[in-house]
Formats: structure tokens, C-alpha cells, sequence
């Protein structure tokens, strides 16, 4: 069986879709690497926020307690 005019041999017809899956890989990698930095850097900044009213809290509980403690 002879190669298709014009396409080359069957090696390299599969080389060419290894190289283009290869390049697939490559483009989704960037993509999820991009989607898994943002999703970092929301998480950071919902974790600042989270310390700083939890921070708050600490502080309005403890400006509470004192009072509500004494006899």
C-alpha cells in the first residue's frame, strides 16, 4: 500500500498529529495554568479577608467580654 500522493509517509503523517496533539497539550496547559493562578489569587484574597474579620471579631468580643464577665 502506497502513501496518498503529496501526504508522505505514513510515519510521518503520524509525526505530524503527535506534533499537533503536542500542541493541544501545550495550549490547554497555558489555559489551566491561567485558570489555576486566578483561582490562587482569589482564594489569597478571600483568606485576607477572612483574617481580618476574624481579626474584628476578636477584637469586638474582646472589648465585650470584660463586661459581660463581671460579677
Amino acid at each position: 500500500m502506497d502513501a496518498p500522493a503529496g501526504l508522505g509517509l505514513y510515519c510521518q503523517l503520524s509525526a505530524a498529529a503527535v506534533d499537533a496533539a503536542h500542541g493541544e497539550v501545550a495550549a490547554f496547559t497555558t489555559g489551566l495554568a491561567i485558570q489555576v493562578n486566578a483561582r490562587t489569587a482569589g482564594v489569597t484574597q478571600a483568606d485576607s479577608g477572612y483574617l481580618a474579620n476574624e481579626a474584628a471579631s476578636a477584637d469586638v468580643l474582646a472589648a465585650v467580654a470584660p463586661s459581660v464577665t463581671r460579677v
